[in-house]
């Protein structure tokens, strides 16, 4: 079960998307589908910014999308999911589960 109609596929639908429309669907959100707004807790830079990022990511091959995560203080997931936010500096190491 889910939403219906899916969220939009962003990484994909980014190169095909007008700057604008991608600004509209990311601030305001995609009433009855998955698609938060993010409005409410990012400024207008903010989301201008993931919109420049959705109009390269098409674009990117995977070493690039790589080096921009090892960048942003990202590292990979090991199971190949979702990446993962590096601890803060100083912080404690996450326990094992």
């Amino acid at each position: 079960m889910g939403l219906n109609p899916d969220p939009p596929d962003l990484a994909h639908e980014g190169a095909e998307q007008a700057p604008e429309r991608l600004f509209w669907v990311l601030k305001n959100g995609i009433k009855m589908t998955g698609m938060p707004a993010f409005g409410m807790t990012h400024t207008d830079d903010q989301i201008w910014a993931i919109v420049a990022f959705l109009k390269q990511l098409p674009r990117l091959n995977p070493q690039q999308y790589a080096a921009m995560l090892k960048e942003a203080g990202v590292r990979p997931s090991p199971a190949g999911g979702e990446p993962e936010a590096a601890p803060a500096p100083g912080a404690a190491p996450p326990s094992p589960h």
